[in-house]
């Protein structure tokens, strides 16, 4: 069993949270688990897909194993984002937030489908995930990679937030369960609090906030789009987006006081095509 351990809900019940290894044998490389991966959301067959990262590469065995039964641990952080690629910046950031929360896993999701984009093809989802395996020593003691077909907030907690018991969501499980927790550049913020993701209605993201069992921890980053040239990148905190939301809304996001790291995937692209 991968998991296999008690929690205690908010309300003071017990729940049983189990999860075990699904032996998918005859994939035995790491670009066949991961491809394997990729297809059971890009064919419909899952809705989620859980990857563990071994600590060390074995010969002969791929680095990743697939969890079946996806669950998600008490005090975990989820980690959106497209990561391409993956780097240190990441890394940083989600530690800097499970310190900020006080959250112990951490997981990297990856929705394959896009509000904006055609779906991710198999082999751009196998290159994204093997970059993961060069930042293995700098990541946390527990982490993970969660693929799914949810490319918006509400689809995430949607799709997200019952795994921390079961499948089935109602309003009920909202009061029972604690909120999930994820962290977000002000990149992600500012799409978040975007109401053209809600039929173009301030009304309806404010609902949408309020209906979501979720939290956000927030961490500063450079501006690199519609930059004055004449100044270059501006960095952003969040704080004045987070300024502009109702007072009730306010407590659900938790801007990381001092965090700052000017690294960004789009970046690191330019560099590597400019070589």
């Amino acid at each position: 069993l991968l998991i296999d351990q008690t929690a205690t809900t908010s309300r003071g019940d017990e729940i049983k949270i189990q999860a075990t290894y699904e032996h998918f044998t005859q994939y035995t490389t790491t670009p066949s688990i991961l491809e394997k991966a990729a297809e059971l959301i890009l064919e419909g067959k899952e809705d989620t897909v859980l990857l563990l990262a071994k600590s060390e590469s074995e010969e002969g065995q791929p680095d990743f194993q697939i969890v079946n039964r996806t669950v998600i641990p008490p005090l975990s952080l989820v980690f959106p984002g497209s990561f391409h690629p993956p780097h240190t910046g990441h890394v940083q950031l989600v530690k800097s937030a499970m310190e900020a929360s006080k959250c112990e896993t951490a997981w990297f999701e990856i929705s394959l489908t896009n509000a904006d984009k055609p779906p991710l093809e198999v082999g751009d989802v196998v290159e994204r995930l093997t970059q993961f395996l060069k930042l293995r020593d700098e990541m946390p003691k527990h982490w993970g990679i969660l693929l799914t077909n949810a490319p918006l907030f509400k689809q995430k907690v949607e799709l997200l937030y019952p795994l921390q018991a079961s499948r089935k969501y109602n309003e009920e499980k909202a009061e029972v369960l604690p909120p999930i927790h994820f962290v977000i550049g002000t990149d992600t913020l500012v799409r978040i609090l975007d109401p053209k993701y809600y039929n173009n209605s301030r009304e309806e993201m404010l609902a949408a906030l309020r209906s979501m069992p979720c939290s956000f921890v927030v961490g500063g980053r450079l501006e690199q789009k519609n930059v004055d040239p004449s100044k270059g990148p501006v960095y952003v905190s969040g704080q004045e987006d987070v300024d502009k939301l109702p007072d009730d809304l306010r407590p659900n996001f938790t801007l990381i006081d001092g965090f700052r790291v000017d690294i960004s995937s789009s970046e690191i692209r330019r560099l590597q095509k400019s070589e």
